[in-house]
C-alpha cells in the first residue's frame, strides 16, 4: 500500500509541476517584455530631438522691425524677464534687461542721450549695458537677438 500511496504523489507532483514551470515561464517572460519595452522607450526618448516649443521656450517675440523706428527703443514685459530692444541705426540692435542692478527700478528708454535712465535714484546705462552715472553697482545684461523675416526675436536666459 505504501508503493500505490508514493505512486499517487508522484503522479500528483508532475502534474502540478508543468503548470507551475508555465506559469512561472510565463511571468518571466512577461516581465521580459515590459523591461523591453522601458528600455526602447527611454532609447526613443533619448534619440528623439526636442520639440520646437521646448526648444524655444525661452526665446521671445518681441515685436518688427517696421514699428522700431531707427533710434527708437521698445520695452517689452515678460513675467520672467522685462527687457529693452533699441535700434541705434538701420541694421544694428541691441536687447538689454530692464531692470536696473541697483534696486530694480524699471528703466527708462531717454532717445536724446541715447541710455536707459533708472527713474528711482538717477542710474544711467549707455547702450552696452554700461554704467554711465548713478548707483548701480553692476552693467546690465545684454540678450542674445535675431529677426527671422521682420520679426524680432531676443532669447531670455
Amino acid at each position: 500500500m505504501g508503493d500505490a500511496r508514493e505512486d499517487e504523489l508522484t503522479k500528483d507532483r508532475t502534474a502540478e509541476e508543468p503548470g507551475r514551470r508555465s506559469f512561472f515561464g510565463s511571468l518571466f517572460k512577461s516581465v521580459i517584455a515590459l523591461w523591453g519595452l522601458g528600455f526602447f522607450g527611454v532609447v526613443l526618448s533619448y534619440i528623439k530631438p526636442p520639440t520646437g516649443r521646448r526648444a524655444e521656450s525661452n526665446v521671445k517675440r518681441a515685436g518688427s522691425l517696421a514699428q522700431l523706428e531707427v533710434g527708437g527703443a521698445t520695452l517689452v514685459q515678460d513675467p520672467r524677464q522685462p527687457f529693452w530692444v533699441i535700434r541705434p541705426s538701420k541694421d544694428q540692435l541691441i536687447a538689454l534687461t530692464a531692470t536696473c542692478t541697483h534696486l530694480r527700478c524699471v528703466l527708462q528708454w531717454n532717445k536724446e542721450q541715447g541710455r536707459l535712465v533708472c527713474p528711482c535714484h538717477a542710474g544711467a546705462f549707455d547702450l552696452n549695458g554700461n554704467v554711465v552715472d548713478g548707483p548701480p553697482p553692476r552693467p546690465l545684461r545684454s540678450l542674445p537677438i535675431n529677426t527671422r523675416g521682420d520679426t524680432i526675436y531676443v532669447k531670455l536666459s
